[in-house]
């Protein structure tokens, strides 16, 4: 399921994008995950606040109301029972244009319980992290480089067991 900000639901195979939307160009925009279950949206108000913060963090124009309508209307268009994945993209759109905003909905997949139930790795970088020679040698790209003093954050994640003591 896809709905477009200003246009409402639309044929998922239908291009909604265009080459041009600097979220493509320059990775300019942000996006928020949400989970639908049994037609309703878990936290939505703490999503939409979430949503907001990361708008204005980035200068992007964020209409709440047409957001909490969109995304309404996905919802309501949402017929599958149980549980769903829902994920929401602002991007600040084409050169001169209006931003673009992206609703989806679809199954949770297969792997979202062994990472609830184990958690997931992440690793955070600084803000102006690049591509060092270091990292280089090791096979990362900018976006995987560990800092000096790596920061890993498992979320969800039960404590690791205790070491059997002899």
């Amino acid at each position: 399921m896809v709905a477009v900000l200003g246009v409402g639901l639309v044929d998922p195979a239908a291009p909604v994008v265009h080459s041009d939307d600097v979220g493509l160009t320059r990775g300019d925009g942000c996006f928020e995950g949400c989970r639908v279950l049994d037609g309703a949206i878990d936290k939505l108000g703490a999503h939409l606040a979430r949503m907001r913060r990361s708008a204005a963090a980035l200068d992007i124009d964020f209409d709440e109301d047409a957001w909490q309508a969109l995304v309404a209307q996905a919802t309501a268009a949402w017929q599958a029972p149980g549980e769903a994945s829902m994920r929401w993209f602002l991007t600040r759109g084409r050169p001169g244009a209006a931003p673009t905003g992206i609703v989806t909905i679809g199954p949770i997949p297969a792997a979202y319980a062994a990472q609830r139930r184990d958690g997931i790795r992440a690793i955070t970088l600084p803000a102006g992290s690049g591509r060092t020679p270091s990292t280089a040698r090791r096979g990362c790209s900018a976006a995987s480089r560990r800092s000096p003093t790596p920061s890993t954050w498992r979320r969800n994640a039960r404590p690791p067991a205790a070491a059997p003591t002899t």
